[in-house]
């Protein structure tokens, strides 16, 4: 940190910090869904499955009967390029359910979890000797429900709504050669969003099927 004054007589405060905490996180979602997963994501034109409220809600009018689908997450450990361990877990992947209330309506449920790990950062070496020490564990869960509607025989549409919430916990410590550390700090937090999509699934011929989701 520094602190100085300027000739006007205001005071100019910085800080500066390495990226202990997120220099090895990554924003992605991973696919966890299990045909989903077994088709690599490529899930929006896919019919007759409970994962649609999800993926697709336009999808769940397709079903031929009413699915609760779940399954299990296992996640490897290994090591990011700059240095860091990612810790193996095994958590919750996907939880469905889906059905149809007519030939022309649909609805579903979902619980997901795109996102769990925890990482723990590499010492890194100061040029006084310190060293810098972290973990970060993060979830990213999203609960959602679908409503299919059916308007024509060909065509399927269907809306989502969805609460994503994540949750990140982590520490960090200043470490001298020898002794107790300098600095710790310890922080989590969390936040919900609120979203909301929309799906169209079009049959163009029994072989062929368009879907759109947003």
């Amino acid at each position: 940190c520094r602190v100085g004054c300027q000739k006007d007589g205001r005071l100019e405060v910085g800080a500066q910090t390495v990226d202990v905490f997120y220099r090895s996180w990554r924003w992605v979602k991973e696919t966890s869904a299990a045909r989903a997963a077994g088709l690599g994501g490529a899930m929006t034109a896919v019919a007759d499955d409970a994962s649609g409220a999800e993926s697709n809600p336009a999808a769940l009018t397709t079903l031929v009967k009413s699915e609760l689908l779940g399954n299990v997450l296992n996640q490897e450990g290994g090591r990011t390029a700059e240095g860091d361990a990612l810790r193996p877990r095994t958590g919750m992947g996907f939880l469905g359910i889906g059905g149809r209330l007519s030939s022309r309506w649909a609805v579903g449920a979902y619980v997901v979890e795109p996102q769990a790990v925890r990482i723990e950062s590499a010492a890194t070496l100061r040029p006084v000797g310190f060293t810098d020490v972290g973990r970060l564990q993060g979830t990213l869960t999203e609960t959602g429900a679908s409503a299919a509607w059916r308007p024509v025989p060909r065509l399927h549409v269907g809306v989502r709504l969805a609460a994503t919430r994540l949750t990140l916990d982590g520490s960090y410590r200043l470490q001298p050669p020898s002794g107790a550390p300098v600095l710790e700090v310890e922080t989590e937090g969390g936040a919900t969003a609120l979203t909301a999509g929309v799906g169209i699934l079009y049959e163009a011929s029994p072989r062929v099927w368009l879907g759109l989701a947003r």
